[in-house]
């Protein structure tokens, strides 16, 4: 239910730098259609998460691509007696690929 129970909207953009450097950001909302905890008053701001992706494509079966996420968690994590560590979160990935 936890999946089903959500609506996320998320927006991308992809910017195509140079032909070589493409840059996408991608915002992501999610909000609960429902209280998923009977007895509980639960808010319905799941929270935000926005998405930076960097790639670099030098020759045409290489790429690079370098990520950062941060995540906003919503109040919904500090329903009632819950109170989960709303605090930013922050995700950092380099990663290469060859195309065979």
């Amino acid at each position: 239910e936890a999946l089903s129970n959500v609506f996320y909207l998320s927006p991308q953009i992809h910017w195509q730098w140079t032909d070589k450097v493409t840059l996408v950001n991608t915002v992501t909302w999610a909000k609960l259609n429902a209280n998923p905890i009977d007895g509980l008053n639960v808010d319905k701001n799941v929270g935000m998460e926005w998405d930076v992706s960097l790639n670099y494509k030098p020759l045409e079966r290489v790429t690079w691509n370098t990520q950062l996420g941060v995540l906003l968690p919503g109040a919904m994590f500090k329903a009632d007696t819950l109170n989960y560590d709303t605090s930013t979160g922050i995700g950092f990935a380099n990663k290469a690929a060859i195309t065979f």
